[in-house]
């Protein structure tokens, strides 16, 4: 996923079969990414979210850590050598960290807070 301050750009998958489910643009503001995160709970599924270091997320980290889903934050520079760029764009990057979630090579951040 993708985070800014005020939307998010969310590829989703099953880790089982890496079948995308759905690519959508979250709302951050209208409570529209609050409002998905919360429905994902009612599927009583875990729920694994990874995201790039990037700055004020701690509502979001507290949103995912209240529902129960655990969120992932990466080293932003081992992400992006992770993948030769042609260009880039939000939605280049989401696909990226999904793909790198889903073969098990997320660099996670070891400074970060979350679980």
């Amino acid at each position: 996923m993708i985070f800014t301050h005020a939307i998010s750009r969310l590829p989703w998958a099953r880790e089982e079969t890496a079948e995308l489910l759905v690519e959508r643009r979250l709302d951050h503001e209208s409570g529209e990414a609050q409002a998905f995160y919360r429905s994902l709970q009612d599927a009583h599924e875990p729920v694994r979210v990874g995201i790039e270091a990037t700055g004020p997320i701690h509502w979001f980290e507290h949103l995912l850590a209240e529902l129960g889903h655990e969120l992932w934050i990466g080293d932003s520079a081992k992400i992006r050598a992770s993948e030769v760029r042609k260009q880039k764009t939000d939605e280049r990057d989401a696909r990226l960290i999904l793909n790198l979630l889903l073969a098990k090579r997320f660099p996670k951040d070891l400074g970060s807070h979350a679980s």
